[in-house]
């Protein structure tokens, strides 16, 4: 398991839905999009100024899921977001977890976890070994959790496929977590 405690990005690149969570101070600001985020320069270029951001970028896995607002991240439940991109194959948990795609069902068992009194990291890392005894594969389960002070990472990456690995990099105080290295930063396997 990887964590990584500090100021926080994550994109990806979707072909059908985007968000973000932006926190600063006691304001929240939360934005989704079924457009690609590349098309959505201008409401990025438009956020607050902030120290904590938290961006995803989906690809829905069936196509009847694409093009649906209600399945973009980040989801939020108060004080935490939480994203998700993965393929995990044949699922099949032994009790109804709440939630119409799989990436809601897995916030699902993230939030029970936390509801729990267990620590995020924990909570992360708990969530992936369920997944792990209840599927048929787990081809990448990457997850992150942010509570708009502290940002924790989960990288299940079981098969080390480029695809599904994350990238970390470094900048003064800036420090950027995604799935696709971007821009001109030194960029390390996270």
């Amino acid at each position: 398991m990887r964590v990584s405690r500090g100021v926080v990005r994550e994109l990806g690149v979707p072909d059908d839905a985007a968000g973000f969570h932006v926190r600063e101070l006691v304001q929240r600001q939360v934005q989704h999009s079924v457009a690609p985020l590349w098309t959505e320069i201008d409401a990025v270029q438009h956020l607050p100024p902030t120290r904590h951001l938290l961006m995803h970028a989906r690809s829905a896995s069936f196509a009847h899921h694409k093009g649906n607002i209600a399945y973009s991240q980040p989801y939020i439940c108060t004080p935490y977001a939480f994203v998700f991109n993965g393929f995990l194959k044949g699922v099949r948990l032994p009790q109804r977890v709440p939630g119409a795609i799989g990436a809601e069902k897995i916030w699902s068992l993230v939030q029970a976890q936390l509801a729990q009194g267990m620590l995020p990291q924990q909570a992360l890392a708990t969530v992936y070994a369920v997944l792990a005894r209840h599927s048929h594969d787990i081809q990448a389960c990457n997850m992150g959790l942010s509570d708009g002070d502290t940002y924790v990472f989960y990288n299940g990456n079981p098969h080390g496929q480029a695809y599904y690995q994350l990238h970390q990099a470094y900048q003064g105080t800036l420090h950027m977590v995604c799935s696709e290295p971007f821009g001109t930063w030194e960029w390390q396997i996270y």
